[in-house]
């Protein structure tokens, strides 16, 4: 498979491109700094998704693909404020330019080799506020008004868990599906 990922500076974006790049896949990846512990196969593009030259910078890094497989949108950032008078409108402001407005750029930007692909798939990361477990368990019942909610270091480390799982078990050849 043809993998682009943003942020893969650290955290859960880094490695799941490790992890893809470690099964034998191409793996383009974008962030604003230099990835540190990156596999060396792994091509790294320099860009923030949420500036003007973005489109073209990611274009240019996966020219030499037919196509791309999968995009993952996993750039983004937390916030300070989770309930409404907590929120800064600046921070917000920012916030909405990278995780919608930067998943648009980069949806326009692979679209071409998107659709160059068989099987063509586009994963959006999301905070915790999108977890299906934790609104079962009610984590979320007694809140009032949620925005964006920072994650904590126990629940990164579940998501990089998760994400070996994922790289691992799941995306194979084809839509076929690894068994355990």
């Amino acid at each position: 498979m043809n993998i682009f990922i943003t942020g893969i500076s650290k955290g859960l974006g880094l490695e799941l491109a490790n992890q893809y790049a470690g099964g034998g896949h191409t793996v383009i990846g974008i962030s604003r700094s230099a990835p540190r512990g990156i596999d060396p196969q792994i091509t790294c593009l320099i860009g923030d998704v949420t500036a003007p030259t973005c489109e073209t910078i990611i274009r240019n890094g996966i020219a030499r693909l037919h196509c791309l497989d999968l995009v993952i949108n996993n750039a983004g950032c937390g916030s300070h404020g989770s309930q409404l008078d907590m929120i800064d409108p600046v921070e917000l402001s920012s916030q909405l330019e990278l995780h919608c407005v930067g998943v648009l750029v980069v949806a326009k930007a692979t679209l071409e080799k998107l659709r160059n692909s068989n099987s063509p798939k586009i994963v959006n990361v999301t905070s915790r506020l999108g977890s299906i477990r934790k609104h079962l368990r009610g984590d979320f019942h007694r809140r009032t008004f949620n925005v964006v909610v920072t994650s904590s270091s126990d629940e990164r480390r579940r998501w990089l868990n998760e994400a070996k799982e994922l790289a691992a078990n799941v995306f194979c050849e084809k839509g076929t599906q690894k068994q355990p």
